[in-house]
Parts: structure tokens; C-alpha cells; sequence
């Protein structure tokens, strides 16, 4: 405006950057307002298989507000690594950032605020493993010290120099790294939840706290349905529960819970309840627990758990092994057990019978002192026998064994090796049976024998034994002498080389002949000796 009629004017001149900047700082914040209310309303209510998406499509977003060609939010695994939990890249960019990426933390570790990465410019491991030359960290501080982090690639530096200021970005990269974080997190819990409902309603049990001052349990909703209990609030005065157990269990569980409580140990006890199952039979369960806190909070936790079947289980074997010990004890023989240790054979096990057979109590007895009482003579066979069966994996042998008394019993040993899952010898199973009187009559049999093989080769009468062809198939000294032979020269000769044609058929008639011509028999047989006739 003209100040004069000559038509001059005063101009004024003012720098508006400031106000500028402020005004574009001022925008910024208003837009990364914006995009947290974006994040916060996003992930809200997002399912956990949906998460990925909703924070792709918020990264999105942020892409195509700041002008961004890629950005990724990165979340660290606590072990030095982070993962590219979801990422956006413009369409028609090529970039690395892909979501399950994994890459190293370092530079997340360095603390040092939003910066550019740019090579050349100090080593980056995220460059290096990324191949990027340029890329924007905005590290993100997170609850309970993990570590999160914005990572852009920017359209170019100039453009990023436009963008929001860094307050702003770790603004939005804390905002969203926390609040996936935290549905992780919830995730994992309900997921943690879940699976351990699941295994309490299995296992017929779960986890428990008891509170010392109030005398009152808490149990898990499992256990607390798992028992029986009603009613909406889980905690159950110590008296009740008690209730349940059988009387000497109930009291047996309020002293060790004082004793625990006192001590400071560990707890840990069968308790049987008094209600039977729907089967009808008794139900066990197991309490272990530990103390914990001080003063009015002092208490115990732990776990009860179903060991009903477990139980069961094992007086069923307790049964059967009765029924076995029972039978082997009242065995005619006497079953053992050897263990094998360096080629050694170290004795284990011996049934009751082999007191009621020696008179001694072998249990717990070396291999020396059962060497001791083996027989002088049979030794050399005792010994063999482990040899034996360490080679060959199995054995039969016989030998004496002294009793208590010092009397001897022929035992006849049999035994096998056995082998653990690898081949190699564990233990051997065998049994002894008293054959002492089988051996003593045995030796009077061959004592028998022998006396009457002596009155049959001493006897002056011509004795011999042949088949119905007259084949001989014995002959005695005195009839060997008699044809000027040995006996053994007259075995397979037929007798009737020195019997008359008219005997020798009467002999034939006779053996091949009814029971009743035989019966008449033949009273003399006349053989035709060398030199003389009989």
C-alpha cells in the first residue's frame, strides 16, 4: 500500500519456517495419534490366529501414511534372536522383510535410540543380513525387558527426513510392540490354561494351596470337581477335606502338614478316600506339596494326583508275586537267580526250598562259601559248570553239595543265561533237584549187576543168552573155555554149530513154537565140544 503520494511502499519481511515446522510437527503427532487409536481399536478384540493379519494391515497403514517402501515390527526371542513377526512391502519393492524371518539382535541390544542404519557407517549385523544399504531402527522398550523393534525401509533419506520425528516413531513402535506382545502373551496364558485343565481332568487331579492361619485349601477346579465338592468358591476348610479321607489318613495328613509347616520340608503322602469309586473300589490319590510365604500368608502348595490304577496295579502284583513265592517255596526243586558281574557270578535269589532241603540259609551268601561245600571230587565239574555257561548260555551238570549236617546230596544244576537289551550277559536263571536218591539207587543197581555178572563168569555151568535164530548174543567164561575161545570170538555164532541136527530143531520148536509145546521144553541139549562131548 502506497505510504506517500509518490507512490513508495514499505515491504515487511518475516521467516515462517519455525511455524512451519511446528505446523508439520503438530500434523505428524495428530496422525500418529491417529494411527494408535488405529492400533489400539485394531488389535482390541483380534483373535490370536488373526493377529498377524490386523498388525500387517496396521503396518500397511503406516506405510502408506509416512510413505514407506517396507516396514516390519521385529520381536525378540530372549536367546539373541528377533523374528519379523509381520511386515508390509509396497507392491512393486523387493525386500528381504518377510514375516518368520529370523535375524540377530545386536543392534537392537545397543539401546541407542531410533536411528538410520546406513553401510559404511559401522557394522550393522541387520545390513549385513538383510543386504539393505540404508534402513530405519526404531527400538521399542518393552514391558519386562524384551525386546521389539520398527524397522522401515524409507522411499529415500529425504523423504524420511519429512516423515514424523523419532518420538513419534518410538511412540508408535512401542504402542504396537507392546500391545502384540501382550496378546501373545494372553494367548500363551489361556493356551497354558487350557492344556493344563485338560491334563488335571485326565489325570484326576491338579494343583492345590493351603493357608496355615485359616486352615482352609484351595483346589483346582478339577480337583475340586474330581472329588466331589460343590459349590462356586473352590476353598474347603482342612476339617472338610479331611472328611473325605479314611480316619487314619485324615489324621496322619493334619500332623505332616504341621510338620511341614514347621520344618520346612517337603510334604508328601497316599491318602485314601472313604468314597469308593464307581466301580466299587477304593481310591487313592498322592499329595506332595512344598511350604511357602511368612507370617499370616505362611502355606503350602503342590499337586494331587489320581494314583488309583497305580495303586491297583500294584497289590495286583503284589498278589502274583505272593502266588509265585508261595509256589516256588513249596517246589519240589530249588529255584536261583545268579547275577553276572565282570564274568563273575554272583549269587542273587535262592527259593525257601533250598532251606528245607540243606538246612541253610543261602541268602546273602558269597560264591566262595557255596564253592566250599561242593564235594573234593566234583569240583572240577562245579567249576566248569560257570565256564560253561558263561560261553555256551546254557548248563547241566551234577555234583555233591554238603547240607547243614555235613551229609552230601547229589543236585542235578540246570541254568540259563540271560541277556539285557544290548546282548550282553545280566543274570542267569537255573534250578537244583535232589537226584541223591536216584544216584543211591542207581550205584545199588550197578552194585546188583556187577554181583551177578560175577556169579554168572564164575559159574562152572555153561551159561548163554540168543535171539530165536540161535544167534548168541552172550556167553560166560566157562562156556568159552569149553569151545577153546573167548567170549568175545563166540558173540554173533550161531549155536547151533555144536548141537545135533535133532536138538537143534527141538530147540527151534520150542522158541517158535505155542507157550504150550514150549512148556515141555527140550530137558538136554547135546553140544559137540573139541575133543569131547557133552
Amino acid at each position: 500500500q502506497p505510504l506517500d503520494g509518490l507512490g513508495r511502499s514499505l515491504l515487511l519481511g518475516m521467516d515462517i519456517s519455525d511455524l512451519n515446522w511446528q505446523s508439520d510437527n503438530q500434523q505428524h503427532q495428530l496422525q500418529s495419534l491417529s494411527l494408535g487409536k488405529l492400533i489400539l481399536s485394531r488389535l482390541r478384540h483380534v483373535s490370536h490366529g488373526h493377529l498377524a493379519e490386523a498388525v500387517q494391515e496396521i503396518l500397511e497403514s503406516l506405510s502408506g501414511a509416512f510413505q514407506m517402501q517396507a516396514i516390519a515390527l521385529l520381536l525378540g526371542d530372549g536367546k539373541g534372536f528377533c523374528t519379523v513377526f509381520a511386515s508390509h512391502v509396497r507392491p512393486g519393492s523387493d525386500s528381504l522383510l518377510r514375516p518368520t524371518l529370523q535375524l540377530a539382535d545386536d543392534d537392537l541390544r545397543e539401546g541407542a535410540g531410533a536411528r538410520l542404519l546406513r553401510r559404511g557407517e559401522g557394522a550393522s549385523t541387520l545390513l549385513r543380513q538383510i543386504g539393505e544399504d540404508a534402513l530405519y531402527l526404531v527400538p521399542a522398550a518393552m514391558r519386562g525387558g524384551r525386546l521389539g523393534a520398527l524397522l522401515v525401509r524409507p522411499m529415500s533419506l529425504e523423504q524420511l527426513a519429512q516423515g514424523p520425528a523419532p518420538q513419534d516413531w518410538q511412540y508408535l513402535a512401542e504402542l504396537l510392540a507392546n500391545q502384540v506382545a501382550d496378546r501373545c502373551e494372553l494367548h500363551e496364558q489361556h493356551d497354558s490354561s487350557r492344556k493344563l485343565g485338560l491334563l488335571q481332568e485326565m489325570i484326576g487331579g491338579g494343583w492345590w494351596r493351603y493357608w496355615a492361619e485359616q486352615e482352609l485349601f484351595e483346589l483346582a477346579p478339577a480337583l475340586h470337581d474330581s472329588l466331589g465338592l460343590t459349590g462356586e468358591y473352590r476353598r474347603v476348610p482342612l476339617e472338610h477335606l479331611q472328611g473325605l479321607l479314611q480316619p487314619a489318613d485324615a489324621d496322619e495328613l493334619g500332623l505332616r502338614l504341621r510338620a511341614s509347616l514347621r520344618s520346612g520340608q517337603a510334604l508328601a503322602q497316599d491318602l485314601c478316600l472313604r468314597q469308593p469309586d464307581s466301580r466299587g473300589e477304593r481310591r487313592w490319590l498322592r499329595i506332595e506339596g512344598r511350604p511357602l510365604g511368612r507370617g499370616s500368608a505362611l502355606g503350602l502348595s503342590g499337586v494331587l494326583l489320581d494314583i488309583s490304577e497305580g495303586r491297583r496295579q500294584e497289590e495286583r502284583a503284589q498278589a502274583a508275586h505272593a502266588r509265585l513265592r508261595s509256589l516256588i517255596d513249596s517246589a519240589p526243586v530249588v529255584i536261583y537267580v545268579q547275577r553276572v558281574e565282570q564274568g563273575h557270578l554272583v549269587p542273587e535269589f535262592y527259593s525257601e526250598s533250598a532251606s528245607n532241603l540243606l538246612g541253610l540259609d543261602l541268602q546273602g551268601q558269597s560264591w566262595q562259601a557255596l564253592a566250599e561245600r561242593v564235594h573234593p571230587d566234583d569240583l572240577e565239574a562245579f567249576f566248569a559248570r560257570g565256564r560253561e555257561l558263561l560261553r555256551e548260555g546254557r548248563v547241566k551238570t551234577r555234583y555233591r553239595l554238603a547240607d547243614g549236617q555235613g551229609n552230601w546230596h547229589w543236585l542235578y544244576d540246570e541254568a540259563k543265561l540271560l541277556r539285557d537289551a544290548q546282548g550282553l550277559p545280566s543274570e542267569a536263571v537255573g534250578l537244583w533237584l535232589d537226584v541223591t536218591e536216584q544216584h543211591l539207587a542207581a550205584q545199588r543197581i550197578a552194585e546188583s549187576e556187577e554181583r551177578y555178572r560175577v556169579l554168572v563168569e564164575d559159574s562152572p555151568a555153561l551159561i548163554c543168552r540168543y535171539t530165536a535164530d540161535l544167534v548168541l548174543t552172550y556167553v560166560n567164561r566157562t562156556f568159552a573155555d569149553s569151545l577153546a575161545t573167548s567170549p568175545e570170538r563166540l558173540v554173533g555164532r550161531r549155536l547151533d554149530e555144536w548141537l545135533a541136527a535133532e536138538d537143534a530143531s527141538a530147540l527151534r520148536a520150542r522158541l517158535l513154537g505155542s507157550p504150550r509145546e514150549g512148556a515141555r521144553g527140550v530137558p538136554e541139549l547135546r553140544f559137540h565140544l573139541p575133543g569131547h562131548r557133552v
